[in-house]
């Protein structure tokens, strides 16, 4: 059903073409949006990832990644709840997003915490438990040289320095 609908809403294209094709910001968010929706409430992998090779934008995935994690940071707390049980699952395991992508948009959205933390003072946390169940979901997706830049930003953020290790297993679950 919703592969139908992102094909029918997405201009046309086909099943996953070049990278040609793009989409505006503000329509490229409604449909990211959408997807992660009736995937939070159905949690078919298949679908979501149909839907997204659908949409016709492989350039534009890891643009699709950022705005999943801005809708996650800017939801309501059910929501981000919701999200944090959801969204690692989704970006690891669809086979759409490459882990290229997967990490550029992360790496896009790590770049903005300090920016983001004036107005979520908990993005830093929360993007980090984020980038963690992700690696747990699909640890081949996220290299170990993303992790340790991660792990490091993170740190100074915080104001903890520590080894990525120590980072990563010590990290606090956002409340």
């Amino acid at each position: 059903m919703m592969a139908a609908q992102a094909a029918a809403e997405g201009g046309g294209g086909g099943g996953g073409g070049g990278g040609g094709k793009t989409m505006d910001r503000d329509k490229l968010k409604q449909k990211t949006k959408s997807i992660l929706s009736e995937y939070y409430e159905i949690q078919d992998m298949k679908e979501a990832t149909l839907c997204i090779e659908e949409l016709g934008v492989p350039g534009q995935h890891a643009d699709m990644v950022g705005e999943a994690c801005d809708l996650f940071l800017n939801s309501t707390s059910a929501a981000r709840e919701q999200a944090m049980s959801n969204l690692p699952t989704l970006l690891a395991g669809c086979d759409a997003i490459t882990g290229d992508q997967l990490v550029k948009g992360l790496t896009e959205v790590i770049g903005m915490i300090e920016d983001l933390r004036m107005d979520i003072p908990k993005a830093a946390v929360w993007m980090a438990v984020l980038v963690g169940r992700i690696t747990a979901a699909n640890a081949k997706k996220l290299p170990l040289s993303f992790l340790n830049t991660a792990s490091s930003r993170w740190s100074k953020m915080t104001r903890r320095p520590a080894s990525p290790l120590t980072f990563w297993s010590n990290l606090p679950l956002p409340t």
